[in-house]
C-alpha cells in the first residue's frame, strides 16, 4: 500500500479527498512543517500549503533521492496563473478543481507508477554499484595474492641460494612485510625431540636494519626471547605482543630492556622442518602493533621455507664437518705412525748401537764405558717401556676398560708417591707445593694419579724457561664437594683456541725450543681419561700472568651413610 501525504489547506477539500484516497492508500495528512518528515510515495498539495511550506517539501525530495517523490498540485485555474516559476519547479503534476474522481485517481496512479520505477531503478543501481565493488574488491584480493605469491617465490629463490643463517635472515628481511623490522635474530637449538620445554638455545645470526633502513648489518646484539619469560609458549603458538610498552605478559626488566632497544613491537615464531623444531625466529619493530593477524600468517609461510633452509644447512654443515673429521682421522692417523714409527725407533736405535758396539770383537772397552754404554741402553729402555705402557693406556681408556684400585686417602698420600719423580722433573726450576694440612679425603688409585700430576709437572717444565716458577696448589671446593688440584707455570702459554684440543691424543704445540725433546703428544689424553675415570674434570684455567695454569678436580669421599643422609 502506499504513502500519500496529504497537505490541503482547504479543510472541505482535505477531507473529501482523504475519504476518497484511503480506500485504496495510506494517507498521513499534514497542516504543520512538523508532520512532514518521513517517507512517502507521493504528496499531495494545494497553492496555499505550497506557498507555505515550499522549503520543506524540496527537503522531502531531496531526502527521498535517488528514488523520485512525486507532487501533485491540486489548486483552482485562477490561483494556478498566480503560482510563481520557483514553486512549480517542485511540482510534478497540476489537476485544476473542480476535478473528477477518476482524474484524480489516474493522475495518482501515474505519479506511483513513477515512483516505483524510480524506486527498482535505483535498487538495481544499488545491486550493479555493490556487484563492482565486489569485483573491484575481488580484483585487488587477486592482485594482493598474486604479489604474496610472486614475492614468496622470489624469497624463497633468494633463500635457495645462502649457503648461511644470517644470508637467509637478509633474504627474509626483503618482504614487504617485515620493513617495519629493525632488530632480528635466529636462534638454533641442542634439544631432546620429545622435550617439551625451551631447550640449550645458540644465536647463530643477529641482524640490525640502520635507522633510514637504507642498509642490513649484522651485529652481535642478543635479545634472546628467553630473557623475556614467554618463550616457553612458542613451539605450540608465535608470540605477538603488540605493544611493549602496555603487554601485562612482560615482566618491568624486560619492557625496560626493550623499550631500550627501541622495540614497541615484537613476534616470534618457532622454526621446524617436518617434526624437528630447528629453533626460533624473533623479529622486532619500533612501530607499535606493526603486524595484524594476517600478516603473522604470511610471515609464518615465510619461516616455514626458512626453517627448511635452516635444517638444509645444518645438515650440510653436519656433512662437511664428517667429512674433514674423517680427513682429520685418516691425517691422524698417518701423522700417528710416522711418529709412533720415530718415537719407537729413536731408543731401539740407540739400544742396537750401543748393543751392537759392546758386542764388537776388535775393541777391548774399559769397565767405566762399558757401563756407560749399558746406562744409555737401560735409560733408552725406559723410554721405549715408558711410551708403550702410555700407548697401552691410552687404547685401554679409549676401550673403557682401564683398571682404576679405588680407596681412600688424603691428598699429602697422593702427593708423597709423587714426590720422588717432582724432584726429579722440577731440579731446573723453582718448584713450590700449596696445600693446606686439612683437606677432606678422596677415593682414588695413588699410582694413577700421581701419573697425573707428574704428567701435569712435566708439561709445565717442557714448556717453560729453566729456573722459572711452578707451583702446584691443592684446595676444596665446599659448594661442588670437590679437592681441585692446580699446576702453573710461567711458560709459553696455551692460545685460547687450542684449549680444549690439547687434551686429544698425539696433539701438541710447537716446541719451546730446537734442543727441547717432542714427546707423543700422549700426555694429557691419559691425564683426561685417568681423571675422568676418578669422577673428575681437567681444563685449563684463565689467567691474567703469562704461563699456563692446568687444574683437575677429584671429589671428596663420601661415607655411604652420609649419602644416605
Amino acid at each position: 500500500m502506499s504513502r500519500i501525504l496529504v497537505v490541503l489547506d482547504h479543510k472541505e477539500n482535505r477531507r473529501l479527498l482523504v475519504d476518497y484516497l484511503q480506500q485504496q492508500h495510506e494517507i498521513i495528512v499534514a497542516d504543520s512543517a512538523a508532520g512532514l518528515t518521513g517517507s512517502f510515495d507521493c504528496v499531495v498539495i494545494d497553492g496555499v500549503s505550497l506557498e507555505r511550506f515550499s522549503t520543506e517539501i524540496r527537503n522531502l525530495r531531496r531526502d527521498s533521492e535517488p528514488n523520485f517523490l512525486p507532487v501533485l498540485l491540486i489548486t483552482s485555474q485562477s490561483s494556478a496563473a498566480l503560482s510563481s516559476h520557483q514553486l512549480w519547479q517542485i511540482v510534478d503534476e497540476l489537476v485544476h478543481t473542480p476535478i473528477e474522481k477518476i482524474e484524480l485517481q489516474a493522475r495518482i496512479a501515474i505519479l506511483l507508477r513513477a515512483r516505483k520505477l524510480s524506486v527498482e531503478l535505483a535498487q538495481a543501481n544499488g545491486q550493479l554499484q555493490q556487484q563492482i565493488v565486489e569485483r573491484q574488491q575481488a580484483e585487488r584480493a587477486l592482485e594482493e595474492s598474486l604479489a604474496t605469491t610472486t614475492e614468496l617465490y622470489d624469497i624463497g629463490r633468494r633463500m635457495m641460494e645462502q649457503r648461511t643463517p644470517d644470508g637467509i635472515l637478509h633474504a627474509l628481511l626483503l618482504s614487504t612485510k617485515l620493513q617495519s623490522v629493525h632488530y632480528a635474530a635466529i636462534h638454533t637449538f641442542t634439544y631432546d625431540n620429545e622435550a617439551k620445554s625451551a631447550p640449550q638455545r645458540q644465536t647463530i645470526a643477529t641482524v640490525k636494519t640502520a635507522s633510514n633502513g637504507a642498509d642490513v648489518d649484522v651485529v652481535g646484539m642478543d635479545l634472546v626471547l628467553q630473557s623475556y619469560m614467554v618463550d616457553g609458549r612458542l613451539r605450540e603458538s608465535p608470540l605477538w605482543i603488540e605493544d611493549v610498552a602496555h603487554d601485562s605478559r612482560l615482566d618491568e626488566q624486560a619492557r625496560q630492556q626493550l623499550l631500550r632497544q627501541e622495540t614497541r613491537c615484537l613476534t616470534g615464531f618457532q622454526l621446524e622442518a617436518g617434526t624437528k623444531w630447528n629453533g626460533q625466529i624473533e623479529l622486532h619493530s619500533k612501530i607499535p602493533n606493526a603486524w595484524t593477524a594476517g600478516d603473522l600468517v604470511y610471515i609464518q609461510h615465510l619461516l616455514d621455507r626458512a626453517a627448511v633452509m635452516l635444517d638444509n644447512i645444518q645438515l650440510l654443515q653436519s656433512e662437511i664437518q664428517a667429512r674433514q673429521q674423517a680427513e682429520l682421522a685418516d691425517k691422524q692417523k698417518l701423522e700417528f705412525l710416522a711418529m709412533i714409527s720415530h718415537e719407537l725407533r729413536t731408543p731401539l736405535a740407540s739400544i742396537k748401537g750401543f748393543a751392537t758396539t759392546l758386542m764388537a770383537d776388535d775393541v777391548n772397552f774399559e769397565a767405566d764405558q762399558q757401563r756407560y754404554f749399558l746406562t744409555i741402553i737401560d735409560e733408552e729402555s725406559n723410554k721405549l717401556n715408558k711410551l708403550v705402557g702410555q700407548l697401552l693406556d691410552l687404547s685401554r681408556i679409549q676401550a673403557g676398560i682401564l683398571s682404576i684400585a679405588l680407596s681412600v686417602h688424603n691428598v699429602t698420600e697422593v702427593l708423597a708417591d709423587a714426590s720422588p719423580q717432582l724432584q726429579i722433573l722440577t731440579t731446573d726450576h723453582q718448584f713450590t707445593i700449596d696445600v693446606p694440612d686439612q683437606l677432606s679425603l678422596i677415593m682414588v688409585d695413588v699410582e694413577r694419579l700421581s701419573v697425573v700430576i707428574t704428567n701435569l709437572v712435566g708439561n709445565a717444565v717442557k714448556y717453560s724457561q729453566p729456573h722459572s716458577r711452578i707451583a702446584l696448589r691443592a684446595y676444596e671446593e665446599q659448594v661442588q664437594r670437590l679437592i681441585v688440584f692446580e699446576i702453573t707455570d710461567e711458560g709459553v702459554g696455551i692460545p685460547l683456541e687450542e684449549r680444549n684440543r690439547v687434551f686429544e691424543a698425539f696433539r701438541q704445540l710447537a716446541k719451546p725450543s730446537k734442543n727441547q725433546p717432542r714427546g707423543a703428544g700422549l700426555g694429557l689424553a691419559i691425564c683426561k681419561g685417568l681423571v675422568e675415570a676418578h669422577g673428575g674434570a681437567i681444563w685449563i684455567q684463565d689467567q691474567a700472568t703469562p704461563g699456563t695454569t692446568v687444574a683437575f678436580s677429584i671429589p671428596i669421599y663420601a661415607p655411604k651413610e652420609l649419602l644416605s643422609q
